[in-house]
């Protein structure tokens, strides 16, 4: 009742003045109009004939998003004066404006703009906008608007507007490796994505025997890319700005090396890393009777040695020789040439004394080797399998030496004998030669009776008689 009692006075006033002043002037813009330079209180007003009426100013703002822009008068004045002389209602046009601000991350498309109030606006935006060769922005979605999901957007604001593209960042991950990698993952992917990385573990080279092992993922880029493991072909990275990664390979050779046991060694070496080979100088098949000796290596030229060493810069397939080996024993008691350890199939010379002697009488003289003619002290054996040989001895006495024994002592007797004898011989004539004889009473009268005198020499020798002489 109030707000229509107001409405009926309003109408009472605004007649009377349309009786009283028959020129009126008003606005759409809300705002006032300058009456002969002073501000109306209230609109619409009746003017006098001859009155200058002016909008207050080519812009007329609301708030900081609401405008009015001036654009004539309804009379079609374009001029912000005018000074009306005939009745009627002169009105100052204005176009209604809101301010809409376009917001975007993306570079370049970030702006605001004065729009006519509930005008349909068509705003529009690329699908993709590259910061740089690394980094761009893909849309997303809209704020607000008819077509949130779609470049090409339409909106009518009725007031000031802040309308939001947003927008995917992505960043580009480059991946390089081998090209028979085939390594896959390059491409753009969006800030924040958690993107698992496969390699191939190995990778065939130009043979059989070569080969390229995955070592790790290297960061060529800086910052570098931080990797749950980087050791392993298979990790994780967060996707946080442009990364480059690369799949680093370590070519390896095929060592092996093999016996008759088995195999010794069968792994893959870096190229340029130290190996070393090692088979038993020898191998016991049976105990103290037969076994295997090393002899060479067989795949590489010159290779005497059991245990080679070296750096490897190509495959090493080697198998190691050896030489199958028996035991020759021979049972001799005073030893044999020739025995001990024999190839398989060698022809061994056996040598064994044929004539020793066990005591100072006694002899042992060979009779001959168990299953080969008697009498060879020295034969030729082949050797295929452990063999035991036995010499085989006689007993007989040594009869050089009891001879000798026996005789010693009749021989050591007529020497002493001989000895003595002679010694006698020579001290009676050396006791003759140094003191003469004198005849005593006694010999003279002895002489009387012999029949013989010596020839006197040097003295009288007086021949005893015959009876005495065999006496004496």
């Amino acid at each position: 009742m109030i707000a229509l009692g107001a409405t009926v006075l309003s109408g009472t006033i605004s007649a009377q003045a349309q009786q009283q002043f028959p020129i009126q002037v008003s606005t759409n813009s809300g705002g006032t109009l300058l009456v002969d330079g002073l501000e109306s209180d209230r609109l619409p007003a009746g003017v006098a004939a001859g009155t200058q009426v002016c909008a207050p100013g080519p812009r007329v703002y609301k708030s900081e998003g609401e405008r009015y822009i001036f654009q004539q008068w309804s009379d079609g004045s374009s001029d912000a004066c005018i000074t009306p002389s005939k009745p009627g209602m002169y009105r100052a046009m204005y176009a209604h404006e809101v301010l809409v601000v376009v917001k975007s991350a993306a570079p370049g498309l970030q702006r605001s703009m004065w729009v006519l109030y509930a005008e349909p606006v068509k705003l529009e935006v690329p699908p993709l906008v590259e910061r740089n060769t690394e980094t761009r922005f893909r849309f997303d979605s809209w704020s607000d608007g008819e077509r949130l999901f779609d470049p090409s957007n339409t909106i009518a604001p009725v007031k000031p507007t802040v309308l939001e593209v947003r927008w995917i960042r992505e960043h580009h991950l480059q991946i390089d490796g081998p090209d028979d990698a085939n390594l896959k993952g390059s491409g753009w992917y969006p800030d924040g994505t958690n993107l698992v990385l496969r390699a191939p573990e190995t990778l065939t080279g130009a043979t059989d025997q070569e080969r390229f092992k995955f070592t790790q993922w290297e960061s060529t880029s800086f910052p570098p890319a931080v990797l749950q493991n980087p050791q392993s072909p298979i990790t994780a990275v967060n996707i946080q700005m442009p990364y480059s990664l690369r799949a680093v390979y370590q070519k390896q050779f095929l060592v092996s090396a093999t016996s008759p046991l088995g195999t010794l060694k069968r792994e893959w070496v870096n190229e340029g890393q130290d190996v070393i080979l090692e088979a038993p100088p020898s191998v016991d098949i049976v105990p103290e009777q037969e076994r295997l000796l090393f002899r060479r290596w067989d795949g590489i030229e010159g290779l005497l040695s059991p245990k080679i060493t070296g750096k490897v810069d190509k495959p090493i397939i080697v198998t190691a020789v050896y030489e199958r080996q028996v035991v020759l024993k021979v049972n001799a008691p005073r030893g044999a040439t020739g025995e001990g350890w024999q190839k398989v199939g060698n022809v061994s010379t056996v040598s064994v004394p044929g004539l020793f002697a066990e005591n100072l009488l006694l002899n042992s003289a060979f009779t001959g080797f168990n299953g080969y003619p008697p009498g060879q002290s020295s034969i030729q054996v082949l050797v295929n399998e452990p063999l035991t040989l036995t010499a085989q001895y006689r007993t007989e006495p040594n009869l050089p030496v009891i001879a000798l024994l026996l005789g010693l002592p009749l021989v050591a007797l007529l020497v002493y004998f001989g000895i003595t004898r002679s010694w006698f011989i020579r001290l009676s004539n050396r006791v003759r030669s140094i003191r003469p004889r004198v005849p005593s009473p006694h010999m003279v009268e002895r002489s009387l009776t012999t029949t013989t005198l010596f020839p006197r020499t040097n003295g009288v020798h007086v021949k005893l008689p015959i009876g005495e002489e065999q006496r004496s």
